[in-house]
């Protein structure tokens, strides 16, 4: 630590004593956590809209351990993620993968079966041989994901993500999310429960094509297409916003378009 930064460090140190001698609550202090109350494992936390706050996970008291990243715990049947349960989660074969996600730290995650990213699993990723390529972009020996979902196409032998990912989504509203990434993800598992996690606003490539997040970029010409901003890029023939010609994003977006296809991929597929 900086000789600037060691004063306030003893302070709040000093401050952090004082309170604990004079018998307040510190819990302000500490990061969510799982503690032992009251013969059971809890959920622990604090924040300002309903102050402190905990809640039961039921784990079994007996074979429950955190781990080496104490925001995960498991016990003989269960992996704990945030309070949380990951679902899907083998806790005989689970680890915490060692990829650091800026100061999020620890956030992907693996079985012999699954990987997870922020305790949600990614369909159909190869545990064997996923790695991270910039969060939270990954690629296994057939796949490049975003997220938790597939980028249909991308080939992971050349692909490159050419913007830094700024901010994740969270997307559990299955209209919602058809919306902003297209007909393709019309078979995805997306709800409350299975929320989606993706990029915004980030730009990749393969040899072959662009991709805006998870989603190809359509019809662009891959010699003549430049990026203009987070949002918006040109080829020779015209404007893209988005995965979408400019003269088509509002329909493909905000129209019936998305929907209806969707609604034909799932009749097909049945």
């Amino acid at each position: 630590m900086s000789a600037r930064f060691r004063p306030l460090a003893s302070f709040t140190r000093l401050a952090i004593a004082g309170l604990v001698l004079a018998g307040c609550d510190t819990t302000w202090f500490r990061p969510a956590h799982f503690s032992f109350i009251n013969g059971e494992w809890k959920w622990v936390g604090r924040n300002a809209a309903v102050g402190r706050h905990e809640h039961a996970i039921g784990a079994d008291p007996k074979t429950f351990a955190i781990l080496d990243d104490p925001r995960y715990a498991k016990d003989v049947k269960t992996v704990f993620y945030r309070g949380g349960k990951i679902v899907d989660a083998d806790p005989a074969s689970f680890e915490i993968m060692p990829d650091e996600v800026g100061v999020s730290g620890r956030l992907y995650s693996r079985d012999r079966y699954h990987v997870f990213l922020d305790g949600k699993t990614i369909p159909d990723a190869d545990p064997a041989t996923y790695r991270v390529i910039q969060a939270p972009f990954g690629r296994d020996a057939t796949n490049v994901y975003c997220g938790t979902l597939t980028v249909y196409g991308a080939d992971p032998a050349t692909f490159t993500v050419l913007t830094e990912s700024t901010s994740w989504s969270h997307m559990g509203e299955p209209e919602h999310f058809l919306r902003h990434n297209g007909p393709a993800f019309a078979k995805a598992d997306v709800s409350q429960e299975r929320p989606a996690i993706l990029t915004t606003y980030t730009w990749s490539r393969d040899s072959r094509s662009y991709f805006y997040n998870a989603s190809r970029v359509e019809d662009a010409d891959y010699e003549t297409f430049q990026l203009i901003d987070t949002r918006e890029a040109r080829d020779k023939n015209g404007r893209f916003i988005c995965q979408y010609r400019k003269e088509d994003y509002q329909e493909k977006v905000h129209g019936a378009w998305p929907l209806e296809q969707a609604e034909r991929i799932r009749a097909e597929a049945q």
